[in-house]
């Protein structure tokens, strides 16, 4: 089941787009350009960068996903996650963004 953070990040980059990502998104539809940044799913590493087509495979059907931010393209997603950690740490004082967002 696919979840959204209550205060996910949108990049200014695909702020236009925001609510067009979000719908086809919601409404399993291909979203070729758009990333969506999730916690990682190994454990170890901070986040997934994965682009938002992903979500409609095979792969990722009835896996619990929380998107954390939205982005246009993979570079757009690499600095908006880098947002994402730096605003944590400003917020929090640490760099546990694992628990951060959970």
């Amino acid at each position: 089941m696919i979840r959204w953070h209550d205060n996910f990040y949108v990049s200014e980059a695909a702020e236009k787009k925001k609510n067009k990502i979000i719908s086809s998104i919601k409404s399993h539809k291909l979203q070729f350009g758009a990333y969506v940044i999730t916690l990682a799913a190994n454990g170890r590493d901070v986040f997934d960068l994965l682009p938002a087509y992903m979500l409609s495979s095979d792969g990722y059907h009835g896996r619990d996903i929380e998107i954390l931010g939205i982005a246009e393209g993979k570079s757009d997603a690499i600095e908006l996650a880098a947002h994402m950690i730096e605003d944590v740490y400003n917020k929090s004082g640490e760099y546990h963004i694992r628990e951060y967002f959970s």
